[in-house]
């Protein structure tokens, strides 16, 4: 049994030459039921937002790099509402992470 009930997978994990679309049917068929995004793939948030719904699918958590987080906190923002990674409820994770830290 999963804490929550939801297996998840960061797409980072799974990058590659299949197109997205593809690469989350095949992840739901292997029974998850949330994906992890990274920054790449949060350019058009709404149509990040229409694949998760069509395939029934969550994102409860984002990476995103320093950079963004520095330049562009309120569009990372926005972005977490749209794809519904940003919640107020006790059952949502509400996080994004902070990739690629170099010192």
């Amino acid at each position: 049994m999963l804490p929550n009930n939801v297996l998840s997978i960061q797409l980072w994990s799974t990058r590659g030459p299949t197109p997205l679309p593809e690469q989350l049917a095949y992840l739901k068929d292997c029974g998850y039921g949330d994906v992890q995004l990274y920054h790449d793939q949060c350019e058009d948030p709404m149509v990040i937002r229409a694949l998760l719904d069509e395939y029934m699918l969550t994102a409860r958590s984002g990476h995103f790099t320093l950079a963004m987080f520095e330049t562009a906190l309120d569009d990372i923002v926005s972005t977490a509402h749209t794809i519904g990674s940003w919640t107020s409820s006790r059952s949502g994770m509400s996080r994004l992470a902070c990739v690629g830290i170099r010192r």
